[in-house]
């Protein structure tokens, strides 16, 4: 799902990919940060992570819950940084 990208919905997400993503003028969509989250406290989203995505210009964060269990979690993550960096290159 996207959401706008703010602190009560961050509180809500667990076991999942979020993505922060700005948009340019023309209303395409570019990814800022993306994180693998879990159902501990520890690895929820934390504020600092927010607070870095905004001043990247990021407005609003997609939410993917297909990925089954941490480790494709972060496979995910590390695959879509991978893809964002070349995208920046």
């Amino acid at each position: 799902g996207v959401h706008e990208l703010a602190e009560p919905d961050l509180a809500e997400v667990d076991e999942a990919v979020v993505i922060a993503v700005r948009r340019d003028e023309a209303g395409i969509a570019q990814a800022v940060s993306i994180a693998a989250t879990g159902k501990g406290p520890r690895e929820r989203l934390h504020r600092n992570w927010l607070a870095r995505a905004r001043q990247e210009g990021a407005t609003e964060m997609h939410v993917h819950r297909l990925a089954e269990g941490e480790t494709e979690r972060r496979a995910v993550v590390l695959d879509l940084a991978a893809d964002t960096e070349q995208g920046n290159a």
